[in-house]
């Protein structure tokens, strides 16, 4: 047998990096000789740093290898982000910008631009417009906002969830990062880089839109001078008053154009003709013609316990008519912003008063179908059944609280049904007798009169005969004489402008009706249905701020895609972000069904043991107010990017007002700015940190 050597070094086959019993550390050796192909080099040190040249302490006051373990990553984290901020340099920041930039000319992204032109243009020829001179460029406007959107998105989600971790992935991010640049640098040039792609490919597929805007402008433009021709020629051929001085604003000036309006003072209510052309609002009768009221600053213990009541004071039409008892039931409703509505049936007296308590949670005892009043904006509507017409006015319903009276704030407001977005009108038995007013105040009356735009749209299924006719009635409040009715013909899309002279409008005040006489043609109507003309801007100015603001989306897209491909690979990153962009557009819906529907607590699923309602306790109130202030919080974290959108406001001629962009301090732009900011620093963090852990 061979004989074993002798040991007489104890730590002569001890690796020479490990540490001996008595607790000396021995330091690594040098590296020598070429590093294998597989090892990654070393991260080069950051700008700044030093080595420490003081001498090693002594072991007695050295801290243990656990203290030390614990101590190193957030030490050495701080350490860098100090000197990254201290030593930061634009100039290397822009320069990773233009590798960005050559990588994107590299990976042919502008061929999208191609791609996104394709698609205006054959979406714009091959779609079937039920009016050309009126739906050709608003559908144009629609089309090309909406391609830019969707491609502008893409892109951004790509480069920035692809291009770093593909960098780390082949390793090339290390002949960076061994430069001197910091990882601050380093994410700040991405993102500029980014920015500057997403900029060109918005001016390089807007830009070749507009021209196109402008050839398919001076085709509808002389559409419309021949059809004023045509109206000329044979002047039976039209029966109506506004469509040929409609189509003779649109010959002279062309269908772009960035109107300025006046805001109507009052908010669109649907009335009844019962009322003649009195200062009172009257209520048809009709389940479908509701009045509303909105309470402000009620008392919430109170209410929500039941100790209330509710009292509306009206006068009818006809009083002999609503003597039977059937005659005299109303509907009535209350809805807070932040709960589930009530609604019942109640009696009017033959006096025209209506009174009902407060139908909250009573201390004790159960109560039939509570409200849980939250604090917030409370409604009361109310709607008769078959009954005759009630006189209503501001003041008409009060809320008492034992001997307090409480006032509604919003006024009255009426409506009708509303689907689609739209109130309908009809002289058919569906909407009996009603037209929309809209009444504007202080107005600026010139010596030329001024001009209105009215749109109105009926619905996409009803086939309109030739002959039906719409009306439109202009008058003074203060002065019944001066009144002026036109007639259009309803289209499927029917924006028409109305010359107003100044005489209608003394004392600065008018009020607008609309309605119809034929029983097979229902209205459409909005809120800006109708609009009161105070200047005109050029479309070109109008879209450049859309452009504007598609790219500030798509920086946003970019900075929280970046974010994400810190931490995760490519396809992690991707859906992440692309959730993140669905949840930002849509939060405020979802927000809105947790405060409707909540988790069914309080009543909101409609609970019940035997008929009566079961009363919520205070854990499962406090578990529901959890549950929705969860949703706020995560909802206030994100942009709200459905409304950053101009494309419908630039497809209907509204100027897009410059201050949504750069007032201070809620301008999109800066909110833009700063949400960017804090998705860099927040990249920069955990870029950093995931680093250092590494180590």
């Amino acid at each position: 047998m061979p004989k074993k050597p002798e040991r007489n070094n104890r730590h002569k086959n001890r690796p020479a990096h490990k540490a001996d019993r008595r607790g000396n550390d021995s330091a690594p050796p040098a590296p020598s000789g070429r590093q294998k192909s597989g090892d990654k080099p070393a991260l080069a040190p950051i700008r700044g740093e030093r080595r420490s040249t003081r001498p090693a302490a002594s072991p007695a006051l050295r801290a243990d290898a656990s203290t030390r373990k614990q101590r190193q990553p957030l030490s050495g984290l701080g350490r860098r982000i100090g000197n990254d901020l201290r030593y930061f340099g634009i100039g290397r920041a822009m320069t990773i910008g233009r590798l960005v930039v050559t990588e994107a000319m590299r990976m042919r992204v502008w061929g999208i631009i191609l791609i996104g032109l394709l698609a205006i243009v054959v979406g714009d020829l091959t779609t079937r417009h039920f009016d050309p001179v009126h739906d050709i460029l608003p559908n144009l406007v629609r089309t090309s906002e909406l391609t830019l959107a969707v491609l502008g998105v893409v892109v951004a989600l790509f480069l920035s969830t692809f291009s770093l971790p593909h960098e780390m992935t082949t390793r090339t991010i290390y002949s960076l990062v061994t430069k001197p640049v910091s990882r601050l640098e380093l994410l700040t040039g991405k993102f500029i880089g980014m920015a500057i792609v997403l900029g060109l490919l918005t001016l390089g597929l807007g830009l070749p839109t507009w021209i196109y805007m402008q050839v398919r402008s001076a085709q509808v433009q002389q559409m419309a001078a021949e059809q004023v021709e045509q109206y000329q020629t044979d002047s039976t051929s039209l029966e109506t008053d506004l469509e040929p001085a409609t189509l003779q604003a649109i010959a002279d000036r062309g269908p772009l154009a960035a109107r300025v309006f006046h805001e109507p003072t009052e908010r669109l209510n649907i009335v009844s003709r019962i009322g003649g052309d009195d200062n009172r609002t009257w209520l048809s009768g009709a389940p479908n013609h509701m009045a509303h009221w909105g309470f402000e600053g009620l008392p919430v213990q109170e209410l929500a316990e039941g100790r209330g009541k509710v009292v509306v004071r009206a006068e009818f039409a006809d009083s002999e008519a609503s003597t039977p008892l059937e005659r005299r039931e109303m509907l009535v409703r209350l809805l807070d912003d932040e709960a589930p509505p009530w609604s019942g049936s109640r009696v009017m007296n033959t006096e025209g008063v209506l009174e009902f308590d407060f139908p909250g949670i009573p201390q004790q005892g159960p109560v039939e179908r509570p409200f849980a009043y939250t604090g917030g904006k409370l409604w009361v509507s109310m709607a008769g059944v078959s009954n005759p017409g009630l006189a209503l006015g501001d003041d008409s319903c009060v809320i008492q609280v034992g001997n307090r009276t409480y006032t509604p704030q919003s006024g009255l407001r009426t409506t009708t049904s509303q689907t689609m977005g739209k109130f309908w009108l009809s002289a058919g038995q569906r909407f009996p007798g009603l037209l929309s007013r809209t009444r504007f105040g202080d107005l600026p009356v010139g010596t030329g009169g001024a001009q209105l735009q009215v749109d109105v749209t009926v619905p996409s299924a009803m086939d309109i005969p030739p002959q039906s006719r719409a009306r439109l009635t202009l008058l003074n409040p203060d002065d019944a004489s001066s009144r002026r009715e036109l007639t259009f013909r309803p289209e499927r899309r029917t924006s028409l402008l109305v010359d107003v002279p100044s005489e209608i409008m003394s004392g600065g005040k008018l009020d607008v009706y609309i309605s119809t006489d034929d029983e097979n043609v229902e209205l459409g109507v909005t809120e800006m249905s109708v609009r009161m003309i105070s200047g005109w801007r050029p479309l070109a100015w109008n879209w450049a701020k859309d452009l504007l603001m598609s790219w500030l989306v798509f920086c946003l897209v970019a900075s929280i895609g970046l974010m994400f491909s810190t931490i995760s690979g490519w396809y992690v990153a991707s859906l992440a972000t692309a959730l993140v962009v669905v949840v930002a557009h849509v939060w405020q819906s979802i927000l809105g069904m947790v405060r409707s529907y909540g988790l069914g607590f309080s009543g909101a699923g409609g609970h019940s043991h035997g008929g009566e309602a079961a009363e919520p306790s205070q854990v499962l109130r406090g578990i529901e107010r959890a549950h929705e202030g969860m949703f706020q919080v995560l909802g206030r974290l994100l942009p709200d990017m459905g409304e950053m959108n101009f494309g419908d406001m630039v497809a209907m001629g509204i100027n897009a007002p410059l201050g949504w962009l750069f007032a201070l301090p809620y301008g999109v732009f800066w909110q833009t700015l700063l949400y960017v900011t804090i998705m860099l620093l927040l990249s920069y963090l955990l870029f950093v940190r995931k680093e250092v852990a590494q180590q």
